[in-house]
């Protein structure tokens, strides 16, 4: 739903994600989904304070620089400076837009603030069919160079268990190919995705977890290494290139595109 982009800081592209996703959130939780998707985009020119509207879609072009070099900033100060620029931009919108209360956005930053940018979302969750005081939540941690993904098992609302499962590249985009469904049996539940290639299966009598590669290849699961934060990046997409068919592999690496 919220997007934070940048045209000159490279960093925001890279680690902007999370306050995005945190923020996307927050904005739904607060009953504001009237925009199918809010992009914001940062610039250091001046003057470029614009609202681009295109249906339920906006762009927000945001002239904002606090004068300080931004690869000097700790993370800490970095992400300050994406919760402004964000917060900034909806003010710039609610100002435009009275469906948007100022004292909720308001609201929305201080909690981001006083939880020092910790925000575990809940992506999805999964209720037993056989049991629906039962279910299976898929947590996401949104950090700036990480997500952590966690999976819960909560009975009649309390926490039996959670567990790290995944430490993924700082973006949503792999979150429905690798953990959007689940199924439950009389003793586990299994996690996957759209497009994964592997399973998580969860033993609900001693919570042992088990990865099950999917691939066909022994040893290596290469959709789901891809994405993982500290993979090796030039493996993890070799690997990945070799489960594709050479003619878009072609395609992928040639020197035109």
């Amino acid at each position: 739903m919220l997007r934070l982009v940048s045209l000159g800081i490279v960093e925001i592209n890279l680690y902007g994600e999370g306050i995005s996703y945190i923020y996307a959130e927050m904005l739904k939780k607060n009953g504001i989904t009237f925009y199918n998707h809010i992009q914001i985009i940062q610039t250091c020119e001046k003057d470029q304070n614009l609202i681009l509207p295109q249906g339920k879609d906006i762009n927000i072009k945001l002239t904002y620089d606090d004068g300080e070099d931004f690869s000097l900033k700790d993370d800490y100060k970095k992400q300050l400076f994406f919760v402004d620029v964000v917060h900034t931009a909806l003010l710039f919108l609610a100002a435009r837009d009275n469906r948007l209360d100022v004292e909720v956005l308001n609201s929305i930053k201080a909690e981001i603030l006083s939880n020092n940018f910790n925000i575990p979302i809940n992506y999805k969750s999964f209720i037993s069919p056989k049991n629906e005081l039962l279910k299976a939540n898929v947590i996401v941690h949104p950090l700036m160079r990480h997500f952590n993904v966690y999976l819960e098992i909560e009975k009649s609302g309390e926490l039996l268990k959670s567990l790290l499962i995944y430490k993924g590249k700082p973006t949503t985009f792999y979150l429905p190919d690798y953990f959007s469904k689940g199924k439950w049996s009389k003793n586990n539940f299994v996690l996957s995705g759209r497009h994964t290639d592997m399973e998580i299966s969860l033993s609900l009598t001693d919570f042992n977890l088990e990865f099950i590669n999917k691939s066909g290849i022994e040893g290596k699961a290469p959709k789901f290494e891809l994405m993982k934060a500290d993979s090796d990046k030039a493996t993890a997409l070799s690997d990945y290139l070799q489960t594709l068919n050479p003619a878009i592999v072609a395609v992928l690496t040639s020197s035109q595109n």
